[in-house]
């Protein structure tokens, strides 16, 4: 939750900060526009004016992006799940700005604090037109937030900046783990609940996935009924459990809403999983559609690691290469089922089929 938190605060908070910038020129023009002189230059001499807007500007920026944040993550997020775009991006940011006009009041009292403490006089209560401009301009600040997180999500946390500074404009090697993740006896259970029961059974799975986030998982690909997830080396380096945490952190959360998979689908997914490590190609492709991809053979010998799961009866196989990085984590049990013949590897691979201790 505090990861979710710092991402939608980030982005809150430089999407405000432009708004800002807007917004104070445009408060001092169109008030003297209309004969009506701002309050802090009522009170202000000009050399304290710009203490005043620092002050101000940022302890309200601050607070409003926090707001904002807490706003979308425990009410926003839950009333609009499942919604399309355009309700998420209008409704959301209604709701946003009817709990943030509450935070505007709390603004103008501390307004008044900073301006009696600046001037040393005791200052009066800012005009209609003041306040119905703050209004307007945070709502710009929320409308524009709100886009750049939905286009954020639908790259990939981070991946919008990268794209923008031309990142990956070229091909680069980058040396990662992959997991890809397959739900198991998807055709027997998409026969038996038909195509839009078995499509919303993936979206709560899908939802569920979210707790990934916490192991610094990126999610590549949705293909289907199998997800593609990566990490960089560096991650696996600094924290060598990430891989396997991600991975039975989900079935864990799977297995909590057993009762609820089994009640709304009369099913209970269950998932396998094939992890691999190694040198990849990531760059951009597209004219029409733009994304971000990874080519390679780690990805194609991931994809055929994952396909043995069935073979072994496991729910977690392992490359010996990323073994070899794993292998110390002494709250699993790694069994070696020998060197396998992998479809498209001219050599063996030897995988390791990775259970969970009991604690």
């Amino acid at each position: 939750m505090i990861k979710e938190f710092k991402r939608r605060f980030r982005i809150f908070l430089i999407c405000s900060s432009l708004v800002a910038l807007l917004y104070v020129v445009a408060r001092i023009l169109l008030l003297n526009g209309y004969g009506v002189v701002p309050l802090e230059q009522r009170y202000l001499s000009p050399e304290s004016t710009p203490l005043f807007y620092f002050l101000f500007m940022s302890t309200s920026l601050v607070a409003l992006s926090a707001v904002l944040s807490l706003i979308d993550i425990y009410i926003t997020n839950k009333i609009l799940y499942r919604k399309p775009l355009f309700k998420v991006f209008l409704v959301g940011s209604s709701i946003q700005l009817l709990l943030v006009s509450l935070l505007i009041i709390g603004m103008d009292a501390l307004s008044h604090n900073i301006l009696n403490w600046i001037a040393g006089v005791h200052t009066n209560h800012v005009s209609a037109q003041e306040l119905i401009l703050s209004v307007i301009f945070i709502f710009f600040a929320i409308a524009l937030s709100r886009l750049i997180l939905e286009v954020d999500r639908k790259l990939g946390p981070g991946n919008l900046w990268k794209m923008i500074i031309g990142k990956f404009y070229y091909p680069r090697e980058e040396d990662r783990v992959f997991m890809f993740i397959d739900l198991k006896s998807s055709t027997r259970i998409a026969e038996k609940l038909g195509h839009i029961k078995y499509s919303l059974l993936l979206q709560d799975c899908y939802q569920d996935f979210s707790v990934i986030d916490k192991f610094n998982a990126e999610i590549y690909q949705y293909v289907g009924d199998e997800v593609v997830i990566s990490w960089s080396l560096e991650n696996i380096k600094k924290r060598r459990s990430l891989v396997l945490d991600a991975f039975f952190a989900f079935r864990d959360v799977l297995e909590k809403r057993k009762v609820y998979y089994e009640e709304e689908y009369g099913v209970f997914p269950e998932f396998k999983a094939g992890a691999h490590e190694g040198l990849s190609v990531v760059t951009e492709v597209g004219e029409v559609k733009r994304e971000i991809t990874y080519h390679g053979d780690t990805l194609n010998t991931t994809a055929r690691i994952q396909e043995k799961c069935n073979q072994f009866h496991a729910e977690l196989l392992i490359s010996d290469v990323l073994w070899k990085l794993l292998n110390q984590q002494t709250a699993y049990t790694f069994k070696d089922v020998g060197c396998i013949p992998l479809k498209g590897k001219v050599n063996e691979v030897r995988l390791y089929k990775v259970d969970q201790n009991e604690i």
